[in-house]
């Protein structure tokens, strides 16, 4: 992507959210090819679903910013409800007064560093959806401090150590930052998760001068996205005559493989739009088409999240019909079973199969806690009761929010049937 070219349409997940980036950067080695390398990475590179509208660079070709264009760019975050980043790149001041984000006016239109770090924390408070923030100058890292869980912080360097960059190469920690979203080790969803990347950037850039500093926030499992989980539920699919079973998932398989859609690298973009939790939750498969087959099957299953309108197979073959092109042939069948997926009726158990313990979507869960467990007391009680980690969950706003957020985390770390446990041994016939 080039300067004045046109933006990348914005990528909306199911939960309305989206993303967008604000780059600042003032006069120093580098942050012209970190800007135009950061544009061509959140605008075109990112596999579809991770990509963020860029916000026109501040400093363009360096040497422009001032604080109150900062202070305007950060008003413009708090106003956008999405996940937001916010790139940093240039000098750092570090005097007997404090340390400084260095603008391109005298030493009094500098940025004092624990104000930046205020707002950011409070900016990601705020918002519904977390903040990455990458800051690349010399002295960056904050001193200890309470941060929000929503805040994703990457610093180059401790406070007393500098920050390295060339013209030519840009900035030594930005471009390690840029080159571990493809080189960092990916988990088992082939995903690359805000561990792997802290890893990967320390062990690249660590020497005997720079040292980065990083404070990674509880949304972290991805490092552009985050989505709370859902779980498929009811068996109905597999009855003779329903439209999703198996003989329909079983043409959709055979239409997806003769529209060459079975690669693996293919996997991503067919879930593209739809929940983390839906890729991680399918079982791995021998070969990419045993892989496709249970990736239908799960879909076929899975219930839509909260305020989604369509099941999540058909939106997995819309996705389908978009990559099947120009296989015409193969794209009308996709189609067609998109249009049966969207005409079935809601699956239900059948008595012989009826759990002793009825299946509870998160939806439904959720409500329960609520009810059962309303005050943040009984959330840290119970959630510590089962084991989880309570300081990973953010006890902050409404009930509904609080135990939406404790859900994920038991989702996380495969507690949620334990945590369901407890409350049924508390309060028998509600869970």
């Amino acid at each position: 992507m080039v300067d004045g070219g046109p933006l990348m349409p914005i990528r909306r997940y199911v939960d309305g959210t989206e993303y967008r980036a604000w780059l600042i950067g003032c006069d120093a080695p580098g942050v012209e090819k970190d800007v135009n390398d950061l544009k061509i990475c959140l605008e075109d590179t990112l596999a579809l679903g991770y990509r963020a509208r860029v916000e026109r660079p501040i400093a363009e070709g360096a040497g422009t910013v001032t604080r109150a264009q900062i202070e305007e760019a950060l008003d413009a975050m708090e106003r956008f409800e999405g996940h937001r980043i916010i790139w940093f790149g240039g000098h750092g001041d570090q005097r007997d007064e404090g340390r400084f984000f260095r603008t391109q006016g005298r030493r009094s239109d500098h940025v004092p560093l624990p104000w930046l770090y205020d707002r950011l924390d409070q900016l990601a408070r705020a918002g519904s959806a977390p903040l990455w923030a990458v800051m690349d100058f010399c002295h960056a890292a904050p001193k200890a401090r309470e941060w929000s869980e929503k805040l994703v912080l990457f610093c180059a360097a401790h406070g007393d150590e500098a920050a390295r960059g060339t013209e030519a190469e840009g900035g030594r920690f930005t471009q390690a930052v840029l080159r571990g979203l493809t080189a960092a080790q990916p988990n088992e969803a082939g995903q690359v998760t805000v561990d792997a990347l802290r890893t990967w950037v320390n062990a690249v850039v660590s020497s005997g001068h720079q040292h980065p500093f990083f404070v990674q926030g509880h949304y972290g499992t991805r490092v552009l996205n985050h989505v709370g989980p859902q779980t498929p539920s009811g068996t109905g699919a597999e009855r003779s005559g329903d439209p999703l079973g198996p003989a329909t998932q079983n043409a959709i398989v055979d239409a997806l493989v003769g529209a060459k859609l079975a690669p693996r690298a293919k996997r991503t973009l067919l879930f593209n739009g739809l929940p983390d939790a839906y890729q991680y939750g399918v079982p791995d498969g021998p070969d990419p088409i045993s892989q496709l087959r249970n990736d239908v099957k799960y879909l076929a299953e899975a219930e839509p999240v909260d305020g989604q309108d369509e099941p999540p197979l058909a939106l997995y073959l819309a996705n389908a019909c978009e990559l099947a092109r120009p296989g015409r042939k193969y794209r009308d069948a996709l189609v067609d079973h998109r249009e049966r997926v969207l005409r079935a009726p809601p699956t239900t158990e059948s008595p012989d199969d009826t759990p002793a313990t009825p299946a509870m979507t998160l939806i439904e869960l959720r409500s329960a806690l609520c009810a059962a467990y309303p005050t943040v007391d009984d959330v840290r009680r119970l959630c510590a009761d089962a084991g989880l980690k309570v300081h990973r969950i953010s006890l902050q706003g409404s009930v509904q929010n609080i135990w939406a957020d404790a859900l994920r985390e038991a989702y996380l770390v495969n507690q949620l049937e334990a945590l369901r446990a407890l409350a049924r041994k508390e309060y028998p016939g509600r869970f």
